[in-house]
């Protein structure tokens, strides 16, 4: 699934790229287009009914882990386990966020261990392949190095025949479900029933937490706009700005106009308020140093 976040219109798109059929869902400002191939039955939606309780309480959570842990409590009704949730950047540029963990200590210790190198195997699979999948058809031979053998040796000792991992896309990031299937294969309605989950699940993350879509968005400001607009912010005006950094009164306003036009924005309020909300300035930013 492909999500896209239109910063004009307020909307996101998801695509889920399994071929060319689709229909389209709606929820909240969220739009949901799940393409599937010709070959596979379209995923059964859960009926609505079986759904309040998890919207209900994902509208109430006051953070993602503890949304997450609506979900793996969901799941558990369902006779499935949560095992994790991970926001990574496909580009390995940014730090991981992993919000919810349920893998023995041994599995999180080697996870922890392989971040530096990419991640574990599972992280680097879903990358690869974009696709879900079921953790125990990965070939070891793909993965050779120590630390990758020990993590799938340790997963195929935990108490499920089959771990399903569900990557989604959130523009350069990715959304990773992982989540035990005890005795079910990933396959058949088992296999519809896990995606239709863990896609609406996502509308529904997104329609409560919209950030989750920014996470590894791509920068559009280069780092002096960015810093202007932060300066500017806090309460500077173009002088002090032009004095911190030794420019011109005049510099600083052309400066503050590229920006503006990169976040098509119409004037410096409204270009803070954009760069706030898609995450290109925070209030916790430290000046750069030249």
């Amino acid at each position: 699934m492909d999500i896209h976040h239109n910063f004009r219109s307020g909307v996101s798109t998801c695509v889920i790229p399994y071929a060319r059929d689709a229909t389209v869902f709606r929820c909240d400002s969220l739009e949901l287009q799940w393409k599937i191939p010709m070959n596979i039955q379209k995923p059964k939606i859960v009926p609505d009914q079986k759904l309040d309780p998890l919207i209900s309480d994902l509208a109430n959570s006051k953070d993602i882990p503890s949304a997450c842990l609506v979900l793996k409590d969901y799941l558990s009704d369902m006779g499935f386990e949560l095992l994790s949730v991970k926001f990574c950047d496909i580009e390995d540029e940014l730090p991981a966020i992993r919000p919810f963990g349920n893998y023995p200590c041994a599995i999180s210790e080697l996870s922890t261990a392989m971040y530096p190198n990419g991640g574990c195997p599972l992280t680097k699979e879903a990358i690869r392949v974009l696709y879900p999948f079921d953790a125990f058809e990965i070939h070891q031979t793909d993965y050779p190095d120590f630390l990758s053998r020990r993590f799938l040796q340790e997963i195929r000792k935990m108490a499920h025949e089959h771990i399903a991992v569900v990557p989604i896309i959130l523009g350069r990031g990715l959304a990773l479900f992982t989540i035990g299937l005890a005795n079910l294969s990933f396959a058949g309605q088992t296999r519809e029933l896990i995606i239709s989950t863990v896609s609406q699940s996502t509308i529904l993350l997104i329609g409560r937490f919209p950030e989750i879509a920014n996470f590894f968005s791509p920068k559009c400001l280069s780092l002096l706009e960015a810093e202007i607009l932060f300066l500017s912010a806090n309460g500077f005006n173009d002088v002090e700005i032009g004095e911190m950094r030794n420019f011109g009164a005049l510099t600083v306003n052309m400066i503050f106009n590229n920006a503006a036009r990169k976040l098509n924005a119409r004037n410096r309020s409204q270009a803070i308020s954009t760069a706030l909300s898609m995450g290109e300035i925070s209030n916790t930013m430290s000046p750069i140093q030249y």
